[in-house]
């Protein structure tokens, strides 16, 4: 199992499910394939990774991509890539049905490594689902 994670986990702004993990591949030692489900008017946080870079690939709704500042459109079969230190968040606040995501985690992947610059459900880099 992924470091600190849960096969499907409910968060404040929808959830998350992991679909697939591979331990172990070459250079980026660790392959986490993961489900987004951002519900309308919600976002995550806007937050930054010490040893993972993420892809993300939409499947369904309309959204952002937020990654250092830059809002960037998302719809479903667009994709965009996050590397490790970007600061970036999903936005889904003006969306009116979920935003779903495919999230392809390269790296060291430990759900606890997020430093959290801001949350609009309150929580700080210390907080973690139980």
């Amino acid at each position: 199992m992924a470091k600190n994670a849960k096969n499907y986990e409910e968060r404040p702004w929808g959830s998350f499910a992991i679909l697939s993990e591979l331990k172990n591949q070459g250079d980026s030692e660790d392959v986490v394939i993961k489900r987004l489900e951002v519900h309308p008017g919600k976002r995550l946080s806007y937050q930054k990774h010490e040893f993972r870079h993420e892809h993300w690939f939409c499947i369904a709704g309309n959204g952002y991509a937020v990654i250092n500042d830059e809002r960037v459109p998302l719809k479903s079969g667009e994709a965009v890539q996050i590397k490790i230190g970007d600061k970036h968040r999903l936005d889904n606040l003006e969306g009116t049905e979920p935003l779903i995501v495919m999230e392809i985690i390269t790296g060291v992947f430990d759900e606890y490594d997020n430093e959290r610059f801001e949350d609009d459900f309150d929580r700080d880099s210390s907080w973690h689902n139980q």
